[in-house]
């Protein structure tokens, strides 16, 4: 994603189509929401919807209300106007819903929107999934999926769109739309009925769990790397990947990882890796911020190519997302859930006494 936003000159860009892939890798995001939320939450005593919620919030909030402000930093040492109206749709998570304002402000904020509707909905999705056997509710959800593409694909291919391009309705609706992307979040929240019913317990030998990985792998990124051949030989030359139709190979990725117990978990589990990882969401909500103030302050002072810039740029944003993690997004997620708990268990104790 980032390599998209801002690497296309660079040598990884010019590799393969694969890594300038950023907007198809977005639904795989929700898809892994989906698919972690279940595991988490996928209990026999339901979930209790106010500490989820308060959890959640915790978990984006803090890095969310900072690279806002950081944003409105980039804004004012512009001076550019600064517009309530996107302001305060930004403010609720509440841009990715009006057209033309998804991409106003902290452009890559679109997708927590998004989130932000998935974790809301999360809880009588799962509920209302969970109704059904594992079978019937992931065929439903595959359909629902099948229906959301056909609708979109419609949308994308009709003469309305093909004459105003990116400046219309149906782009906002197709790209940015919570709707839109909620059949990617429910392939995971299927997923995840499916591990924890089945996968979990399947024990897979190493070298067939790495062939699956592996295949998936390069099923994703083949469909990636060679996108523009596979739509001409489907005689679709304007097919998007990029509003969910990758979705199922994202959760035969995320499903062969989960039973996997080859060399592939032993270097994922790496703690770098793993750091690196945890630090996914301060980089990607980040970046935009920080690259309009690198290019502010910091390009005219380095006689450097482009490219170079850029890794520069790269490195200067997983530094700073590791302080911010470190120092600011874990203490406060902390804060924010213990404040919150705490309020539960008052507001638990007052209905008691009541009773």
């Amino acid at each position: 994603v980032v390599v998209f936003h801002g690497g296309q000159q660079t040598w990884l860009a010019k590799l393969s189509p694969a890594f300038r892939a950023g907007p198809v890798m977005v639904p795989f995001f929700f898809v892994l929401s989906g698919f972690i939320m279940t595991i988490a939450y996928d209990k026999g005593d339901g979930i209790d919807k106010g500490k989820y919620w308060a959890a959640r919030f915790a978990r984006i909030a803090p890095v969310y209300f900072l690279a806002l402000a950081l944003t409105l930093l980039t804004f004012y040492v512009k001076g550019k106007k600064i517009d309530f109206i996107p302001l305060t749709f930004h403010v609720f998570f509440l841009q990715a819903w009006v057209p033309r304002q998804a991409l106003s402000l902290n452009v890559p904020a679109w997708s927590l929107s998004m989130e932000m509707f998935f974790y809301l909905t999360f809880p009588f999705s799962l509920a209302l999934l969970k109704r059904n056997s594992v079978f019937k509710s992931s065929t439903f959800v595959l359909a629902f999926w099948i229906f959301s593409m056909t609708i979109l694909s419609a949308m994308y291919y009709s003469s309305y769109y093909q004459k105003n391009t990116n400046e219309n309705l149906f782009h906002a609706i197709i790209f940015y739309f919570p709707v839109s992307h909620l059949s990617s979040f429910l392939l995971g929240v299927a997923g995840g009925l499916i591990y924890n019913n089945y996968l979990s317990r399947l024990q897979v030998a190493p070298a067939i769990s790495a062939r699956l990985v592996l295949a998936a792998f390069s099923a994703s990124f083949l469909s990636l790397h060679y996108g523009s051949q596979i739509k001409s030989l489907l005689v679709i030359p304007r097919l998007s990947f990029a509003y969910g139709f990758a979705s199922p190979l994202f959760l035969l990725i995320i499903l062969s990882l989960s039973i996997d117990r080859s060399f592939f978990s032993r270097i994922l589990a790496n703690k770098i890796l793993v750091f690196l990882g945890e630090l996914g969401y301060s980089i990607y909500i980040l970046q935009y911020p920080i690259r309009n103030l690198y290019a502010r302050y910091i390009i005219s002072l380095l006689n450097i190519t482009g490219s170079h810039h850029f890794y520069l740029y790269l490195l200067l944003l997983i530094v700073l997302s590791a302080i911010i993690y470190t120092n600011i997004e874990n203490p406060v997620r902390y804060s924010l859930r213990k404040a919150a708990n705490g309020l539960f268990v008052k507001l638990q104790s007052r209905t008691s006494e009541q009773i």
